[in-house]
C-alpha cells in the first residue's frame, strides 16, 4: 500500500503482527518507527495488535508502507480540557 506522510502532521497507525513478530516489544516497534524518521512515537497494545501514534517533521513523502501497518490516519492531538466546574474534583 502506498501512502503520503505530510510534514508537520501526527499519525495513528494500526499494526497487525504475525508469527514471531507478535513477540516484539512496544519499544522495538517504537525504535523501528523512529528509524523510519518519525518522532514523538508512542506504541500501545500487545501480541498481534498494536496502535502507534507518531509525528512526521521531515519533508512530505509518498511511498510504500510495511505490510504490518494495516491502516494509517491523520490524528489530531488534543489536550483534554480542564473541568472548570466547582464539583470538588
Amino acid at each position: 500500500m502506498e501512502y503520503t506522510i505530510e510534514q508537520g502532521k501526527r499519525y495513528k497507525a494500526t499494526i497487525e503482527l504475525t508469527g514471531f513478530q507478535s513477540w516484539a516489544s512496544n519499544d522495538m516497534i517504537k525504535e523501528k518507527l523512529e528509524d523510519y524518521g518519525f518522532s514523538e512515537v508512542t506504541v500501545a497494545g500487545d501480541g498481534s495488535n498494536r496502535v502507534a501514534y507518531a509525528s512526521w517533521f521531515n519533508e512530505t513523502v509518498t511511498g510504500e508502507i510495511p505490510p504490518q501497518i494495516i491502516e494509517v490516519q491523520e490524528y489530531e492531538y488534543k489536550l483534554r480540557q480542564l473541568n472548570n466546574t466547582d464539583d470538588g474534583w
